[in-house]
């Protein structure tokens, strides 16, 4: 289904509305539309028992009067837009005054003027990279792909792969979800289709299952998981998704499915809770409203998080969220690795993200001198170190240890015996320490 989800949210979020100029409405003009919206309703409102109860408020709220004195159109949107929450408590509701948007949108479309509007999103698409803004391996072989949207898989499928390409030779991914508010399904399901094994019983089970009402009739659109993708699957990598209260529609999909198949494990803050699908319909020249059409689940578990959201397996802030799920890669994987000195350098430098230490000036003050041909200097209250003329701020890891600024190959060790310093180390990433005295 295309962005019904993330169009919704936008209006309720956002309130992105477009107003344009209208004279006042008459009120026969205002009947007219409530019969046309009760005709809608009945044809699109995927709970037909509430949606009889709806249509009754409406004509009795016609029958009492309660329309006779508005005449702005703002106003009408207003109060019927009321009405309609108030009985049905589902926000995924929104009237909306826009003629320009009823125009443009309520008349058939050729095929000339269908192609020339998915060229436009074409190149809108285009120009957000399809959604993926960054793609990058971290310390400990771990990727990271921040995904911003989820766009038409027809435009972003080969970015896709090559993405996959790219990080194929990775221990572990990130996912990164925080402030996406979704998009295609269809492009949920072909992501998380690098992520299970065609052997497994997952893999034959639909990934999602929408209930939906259109037209009057009640059909099921399903979302597979696909065993042809157009890079090598990553079933075997440790999955983690990066989630906040922004993460919406197929992004928490995304994190839904693959939560309930523990296939991934969710880190960050809950999801905003919008899982069922809405579509935005004409009622009249001036006014569309959103219309909940039907309810998705889970395939697997026939659940759903409406209202809810998704609950992270790692609840924290989502600004933590990025170390925390490399911390708990890290501290997993060197329990039983062979690169478990390289894993337990990178978790020195993470934790010090979450727990920065503070160093007296007494104490950096002591670690100044020359060590071969390097100068520890404390200038102001930060401590360098200074080598053919290059100098370099020194960040704590801990009270002995340093990272160099910009460099995350090399720290600096300080060696004592009896409180006094004696010399330095060198230490690499590959394990390599080299030693100078102090002089």
């Amino acid at each position: 289904m295309k962005k019904l989800l993330s169009a919704i949210f936008a209006l309720l979020y956002f309130g992105h509305v477009a107003y344009s100029q209208t004279e006042n409405l008459s009120q026969t003009e205002i009947i007219k539309t409530i019969d046309s919206l009760c005709v809608v309703l009945e044809q699109n409102y995927f709970d037909t028992t509430q949606c009889k109860g709806l249509i009754s408020v409406l004509k009795e709220d016609v029958r009492r009067g309660s329309f006779d004195k508005i005449t702005s159109p703002i106003n009408f949107e207003i109060t019927l837009d009321s009405i309609i929450r108030s009985y049905t408590k589902d926000n995924h509701f929104k009237v909306i005054y826009d003629e320009q948007w009823v125009a443009e949108n309520s008349k058939p479309k050729s095929e000339k003027q269908f192609q020339e509007l998915l060229e436009i999103e074409r190149q809108e698409s285009k120009n957000i990279n399809y959604g993926f803004q960054e793609v990058k391996i971290l310390g400990g072989n771990i990727g990271y792909l921040k995904l911003t949207s989820f766009e038409n898989p027809e435009f972003a499928a080969n970015t896709l792969t090559n993405a996959m390409y790219f990080l194929q030779n990775t221990d572990a991914l990130i996912l990164d979800l925080r402030n996406n508010t979704g998009g295609y399904s269809e492009m949920m399901a072909l992501l998380c289709s690098y992520f299970f094994n065609t052997t497994t019983d997952d893999f034959y089970l639909p990934l999602t299952e929408a209930r939906l009402r259109k037209n009057g009739k009640n059909i099921v659109v399903q979302n597979n998981i696909s065993g042809a993708v157009g890079a090598p699957k990553m079933f075997n990598s440790k999955l983690y998704v990066l989630t906040n209260y922004r993460t919406f529609s197929a992004a928490e999909w995304t994190a839904f499915v693959l939560k309930n198949r523990k296939r991934a494990v969710i880190v960050g803050e809950k999801t905003a809770g919008g899982s069922h699908p809405a579509n935005q319909i004409a009622i009249s020249n001036k006014f569309s409203i959103n219309v909940p059409i039907g309810i998705m689940v889970d395939a697997a578990t026939q659940s759903q998080f409406e209202g809810i959201g998704v609950i992270p397996d790692i609840q924290v802030s989502a600004n933590d969220a990025l170390v925390y799920a490399q911390i708990d890669f890290l501290e997993k994987a060197s329990q039983d690795s062979s690169n478990k000195y390289q894993h337990e350098w990178h978790l020195l430098g993470l934790r010090s993200e979450l727990n920065p230490i503070t160093i007296s000036m007494k104490t950096l003050a002591a670690y100044e001198g020359n060590y071969g041909n390097i100068e520890l200097k404390l200038i102001g209250s930060k401590l360098y170190s200074i080598r053919e003329g290059i100098k370099t701020e020194l960040l704590p890891l801990t009270e002995k240890i340093f990272k160099l600024k910009g460099r995350d190959d090399l720290r600096i060790k300080i060696i004592t015996n009896n409180k006094s310093i004696i010399a330095i180390e060198r230490m690499l990433e590959d394990g390599t320490v080299i030693r100078t005295n102090k002089q």
